[in-house]
């Protein structure tokens, strides 16, 4: 499984009204499987994918407002994990 995205995000600081918004581009890429069960009256299927997103700020520390270190530090990289039991009519 592979293709790409465009992600958009939010972010914001409790306590403080500001937020900003950016984006990047993802790439995504996995594998899946699919188990015929009870003569093909039924299966199994799993898919794990991985997305890699290139921010410009990745691993970098958010400061807030007055310019202090916050110890946050954004990822844009998510994982993903999905099992399906299907019936056929």
């Amino acid at each position: 499984i592979g293709g790409f995205s465009q992600i958009y995000r939010t972010q914001t600081v409790s306590g403080y009204p500001e937020f900003a918004k950016d984006s990047a581009f993802g790439v995504n890429m996995g594998a899946g499987i699919e188990i015929p069960m009870m003569r093909n009256k039924m299966y199994f299927g799993g898919q794990l994918m991985y997305q890699l997103v290139n921010f410009a700020d990745e691993s970098k520390e958010i400061k807030d407002p007055a310019d202090k270190p916050t110890g946050i530090r954004p990822r844009g990289d998510s994982y993903l994990a999905l099992g399906v039991l299907g019936v056929n009519f």
